[in-house]
């Protein structure tokens, strides 16, 4: 297996950087046993190690063989691309270091230069002569039991996972979200899941005796009991402003601490008296965006939560007590933090996407001090979002894109027939959105892996795909929009946060910093440019290219609540959906630039995903409670438009992904039949003798398992 090359030569390159074999014992078969399970001691690496170089061992040494670099070519390219970004980095020596909790150093011109002499000197070691193969190693896995929750057929669809699993305290019931409504699944008999509410919920929390959840429908906070009883009303956050994050903890003298994302924490007690609002506990600072997925303290002292730093990405761990206030346990610059939960076994437990360290992982953690008391250490490999834990230690999380299934581009006929998949037979883990060329020759695509994901193009006329970007030390390149016919803006998320950026198709070409922020909309022109994130995450601002430099303007208040906007071609209206949490379900136009009014295009229907044809004023708009695809006709001068028009049904295994993945279906037009691009979801039957994929999976007494497969590997 040519993945067993990428395995010795990290081995050769760790040994060079650290003047230590990386395995070693006192005959061949307590070596051979150390390749099979000894942790690699990342500590003996030189102090002030570049990140490049690091993340190119971590792809290298991954004793999962379907996680690591898939052969020599792949690392050729790695280890080229990492003396090159050496060499660049003599002037700019700040690095960071994961395996030191994650601090910044500084580093010498020196060292980076010594570095890269070992990285050639590994390169022509390598290269330069046939290598000895050392066998695949297989990682020691946790026993994990997969949960299938049968919901009606008409509530799931290919790749709608399920979101925000929230498990009894006893671990006698599982709550969760999809894009059907909120269900609760038992898991102490044989049992369907039961449907709580068909609403839009953030993050649910129990109450102590097991019994309810509480969880935010829109800006009011409901209680639920899990037996079939109706639900009932507990309080309302004061303001405008729609939660969209949630999460908190129930404690036991009926007083709730309940997250709302950008407003940050309230506290009410239940029952409410008469005049009485909730509190504001902690607010979200000029230096934070806000709170995501609050989960309870121990004897509900508080609540840990993932801190969206303000222009950053969602990378700190923090919790919150009235003793303490806000104090941050963990900051890893960069990353994709999810999920923390308190563990009885004295962990916080929390998922990491999107990067090499994708995972779970936990920290020991003391409950009496609400201190971290050590390192990090990962728990699993695989992807866990929605994690939750039982007071008995039982892990659940959510089933990972890799574990569910994957989807493929296929073109969708105008009378909603599937003519042909873009790519043939071939299936990607992930497409984090597309977007067809202004020739209607090429189409630009995301494709994440558990690594991270970069940018591909597909050529129509010859139906071949390649990659365009190369991760290098950035998690996620994705969401691309094409610029012309020979440039394109793509996002980056990495420790600077994420960015909008110019890149170029010719071959050598440099990107080039554009904005902070999320780009998520261009011009046809090239002349606009939408951002979000600026000032802050939810809220969006227009980008002048025309103007040197270019000029940067908030949207009026009257579209606060845009989502998901769109240019059409001529540059004189823009489309969006109303608010991150679909506020009325409508879709809006507005004229562009003025954004003088808002019109509503679908009263009598529900609506997403809005996209424009590629050169007339005519709106596409997904009818998201039919699952139809519907047009809007617009008049050639303004802003008079015709009745929502129903084209077609969408395959019940269309993947509309989200809100913040809008670019999953685009037109494309030619001379014989207009087509539209869409996602497929990887159904059973497309693949023989598939096995049905989990929605979920249970890990039972997690930390006993962990340290008995730990024990069992040494």
């Amino acid at each position: 297996d040519r993945r067993a090359d990428v395995w010795s030569f990290g081995c050769l390159l760790f040994e060079m950087l650290s003047g230590k074999p990386l395995f070693v014992g006192k005959d061949p078969k307590e070596t051979h046993a150390h390749v099979l399970a000894k942790e690699i001691d990342w500590s003996l690496l030189p102090e002030g190690l570049p990140m490049a170089v690091w993340l190119l061992l971590r792809k290298c040494l991954r004793r999962e063989v379907d996680r690591r670099l898939s052969d020599m070519g792949s690392a050729r390219l790695d280890l080229e691309e990492t003396i090159k970004d050496l060499e660049q980095a003599a002037d700019h020596p700040e690095s960071t270091y994961p395996w030191q909790g994650v601090s910044r150093r500084r580093t010498g011109s020196m060292l980076v230069a010594s570095v890269s002499a070992l990285c050639l000197g590994a390169w022509i070691a390598w290269f330069g002569k046939p290598q000895p193969t050392l066998p695949d190693v297989p990682l020691p896995q946790l026993v994990k039991l997969p949960l299938y929750l049968t919901r009606s057929q008409n509530a799931s669809q290919p790749g709608d996972r399920i979101h925000f699993l929230s498990m009894s305290p006893n671990g006698k019931n599982l709550v969760f979200r999809d894009a059907y409504g909120l269900w609760n699944q038992p898991l102490d008999r044989l049992a369907s899941p039961v449907l709580l509410t068909r609403s839009r919920t953030q993050e649910s929390f129990w109450a102590p005796d097991n019994t309810m959840v509480a969880y935010l429908e829109g800006n009011k906070l409901y209680g639920h009991p899990v037996d079939g009883g109706a639900r009932f009303y507990i309080c309302q956050v004061p303001g405008d402003h729609l939660p969209n994050h949630g999460g908190g903890a129930w404690r036991e003298d009926g007083t709730l601490l309940f997250n709302t994302g950008d407003l940050g924490l309230f506290e009410v007690a239940w029952p409410l008296q008469a005049g009485e609002a909730p509190q504001l506990k902690l607010g979200v600072s000029e230096k934070d965006d806000n709170f995501h997925q609050a989960s309870a303290l121990p004897g509900g002292k508080g609540v840990v939560f993932v801190n969206h730093r303000r222009h950053k990405t969602v990378d700190t761990l923090s919790l919150w007590t009235e003793a303490t206030g806000k104090r941050d346990l963990l900051t890893l610059p960069g990353q994709d933090l999810a999920h923390p939960v308190f563990c009885s076994s004295g962990h916080i437990l929390f998922s990491i996407a999107r990067s090499d360290m994708q995972g779970i992982w936990a920290f020991p953690f003391n409950a009496n001090t609400l201190q971290r008391t050590g390192d990090m250490f990962q728990v699993t490999q695989s992807h866990g979002s929605g994690l939750s834990v039982s007071r008995d230690r039982n892990l659940v999380y959510a089933a990972s894109e890799s574990e569910r299934g994957e989807v493929r581009m296929t073109l969708l006929s105008s009378t909603g027939l599937l003519n042909q998949n873009v790519e043939g037979n071939l299936f990607r883990e992930s497409i984090g959105g597309f977007q067809i060329s202004p020739d209607q020759k090429r189409l630009l695509f995301q494709v994440s892996d558990p690594l991270g994901g970069d940018v591909w193009m597909h050529q129509f006329t010859s139906g071949a795909s390649s990659r365009i970007t190369r991760m290098g030390d950035v998690h996620e390149k994705w969401a691309p929009l094409w610029l012309d016919n020979e440039q394109f803006v793509f996002n980056r998320w990495g420790e600077q946060g994420v960015s909008a950026w110019k890149g170029s198709l010719n071959a050598g070409g440099e990107d080039a910093f554009l904005s902070d922020g999320l780009a998520v909309a261009l011009s046809r022109t090239g002349r606009y440019l939408i951002i979000q994130g600026m000032p802050r995450w939810g809220q969006h601002t227009l980008m002048d290219f025309s103007q040197a430099p270019p000029s940067a303007n908030e949207f009026p208040a009257h579209l606060s609540d845009a989502w998901s906007p769109k240019i059409s071609h001529d540059d004189t209206l823009m489309a969006f959906v109303s608010g991150e949490q679909q506020r009325d379900d409508y879709v809006y136009v507005t004229e562009f630039p003025s954004f003088e009014k808002r019109y509503i295009v679908n009263p009598q229907t529900r609506g997403t995903h809005p996209f424009w044809h590629p050169s007339k004023r005519i709106l596409f708009f997904v009818d998201s409670q039919a699952g139809k695809l519907m047009s809007v006709t617009f008049d050639s001068s303004d802003v008079s438009f015709s009745e929502p028009k129903e084209l077609l049904t969408l395959p019940s295994n269309a993947v509309m992904g989200d809100m913040h993945q809008p670019y999953t279906l685009d037109l494309l037009e030619n001379e014989q039949e207009n087509q539209f691009v869409m996602l497929e979801g990887n159904l059973p039957s497309q693949k023989p003798n598939a096995a049905l994929t989990p929605d979920a999976i249970l890990v039972q007494n997690w930390y006993l398992e962990f340290l008995s497969r730990s024990q069992e590997a040494e």
